[in-house]
């Protein structure tokens, strides 16, 4: 979650926004990632390609 707060949006919020998520800090090859947007206007979704850990 290390690059998404790079851009400004709280990790709280990508938890809130992820609670399909087992564990955020190990995300894994297929789970679907939601990204909240910093205008009340919804979500962005994105489905990763690879394994990411911090």
């Amino acid at each position: 979650m290390e690059a998404v707060q790079s851009v400004g949006i709280p990790l709280e919020e990508m938890i809130k926004a992820n609670k399909q998520l087992k564990n955020p800090n190990v995300l894994l090859t297929g789970e679907v990632v939601n990204i909240p947007k910093l205008a009340p206007a919804g979500n962005i979704t994105i489905q990763l390609a690879g394994n990411i850990t911090t």
